[in-house]
């Protein structure tokens, strides 16, 4: 099956990447898997390349070959592409139209509750049709930390959703991140002017921490 999506996240996940967009057909989220189980289904750059050699960048609208959906019990929107095909990039889109168009403050809380992380319990007890693992919002009051931890450098956001308060999720964007690992530490202002995309990780004991895995200013 082919879908034209638009590049909403590029995240990294051990290594490699993860990769998730909206059909532009139909609205719905997309998240591309590989079939590799030694890095949890990621996607490795090799995989990604155009037939050219370049890489896909956020905005970009890809059209992609998958063999199959596969969701598993945490992330509906899995697809698992076809890696006889190269991706093709079939256009590119604007920042202020992707957020008119997909930027949501819908549901009322940011993957069911306003902590960092879901039980896996919690998520396992949902029906189907109440899962999902991707989000695009339009946060306010939005600050970036920067701070040196004993492991390194760290990049977190916290701002308001609903008027609920989220604090410190990790960023997972690479480019995003790069720049604020590049600045002292501190706390930086975004005020409103930021979409975020918002994912559910893989389990960490027993639970699924909400990431920030796409980062788009207009």
């Amino acid at each position: 099956m082919q879908k034209d999506i638009v590049l909403l996240a590029c995240s990294k996940k051990h290594n490699n990447y993860c990769v998730a967009g909206i059909d532009i057909n139909n609205g719905e989220w997309i998240r591309v898997v590989s079939n590799n189980p030694h890095i949890v289904e990621a996607v490795t750059l090799d995989d990604m390349r155009y037939e050219d050699g370049t890489l896909p960048e956020l905005l970009d609208i890809l059209s992609i070959s998958f063999l199959e959906h596969k969701p598993n019990y945490y992330q509906p929107e899995n697809y698992l592409f076809d890696d006889s095909f190269y991706w093709e990039r079939i256009g590119k889109a604007n920042a202020m139209d992707v957020i008119a168009d997909y930027a949501t403050n819908e549901p009322e809380y940011l993957f069911y509750d306003a902590n960092k992380a879901v039980e896996s319990e919690f998520i396992q007890s949902l029906y189907d049709n109440e899962k999902y693992s991707l989000i695009a919002i339009t946060p306010q009051s939005l600050k970036v930390h920067v701070k040196k931890w004993p492991e390194g450098k760290k990049v977190t956001m916290s701002f308001y959703y609903n008027q609920r308060l989220y604090s410190y999720l990790r960023v997972t964007d690479p480019d995003f991140e790069e720049e604020y690992l590049d600045r002292a530490e501190g706390t930086y202002s975004l005020g409103n002017n930021a979409m975020l995309v918002i994912s559910l990780g893989e389990n960490y004991h027993g639970a699924h921490y909400k990431l920030i895995s796409g980062v788009i200013i207009p």
